[in-house]
């Protein structure tokens, strides 16, 4: 774990020179599974600057996950907080966007 110059890193585990803090970006989608796999690799290149399984460090300190609509109510998707409800909801909301057909978004992520 980074320390700052006197190797503190305080109560919060945070170093008091460092100005970042935690953000979370929250994007529905409403794809195949093929396509959420894709657009983690291509999203992380974008927040990363480098190709996925790269040597070095990252442009920022990021994490990428999913969840999909959940099989049943034991499900772990609804500890993520992507429940039946939260499922509908977004497929009713999404579903009357125009969007291209499968086969170009494919094509358009190197599926």
């Amino acid at each position: 774990m980074p320390t700052d110059s006197a190797g503190d890193l305080g109560r919060s585990g945070r170093s008091p020179n460092d100005e970042r803090k935690p953000f979370r970006i929250v994007m529905d989608v409403l794809a195949t599974q093929d396509q959420v796999d894709r657009l983690h690799d291509i999203l992380g290149e974008l927040l990363c600057g480098a190709p996925p399984e790269h040597d070095g460090p990252c442009r920022i300190a990021w994490d990428i996950g999913s969840t999909g609509e959940p099989s049943t109510s034991d499900s772990d998707d609804v500890i993520y907080g992507y429940d039946a409800d939260s499922a509908a909801f977004t497929r009713e909301h999404l579903s009357p966007i125009e969007v291209w057909d499968k086969d170009a978004v494919d094509r358009s992520l190197g599926l």
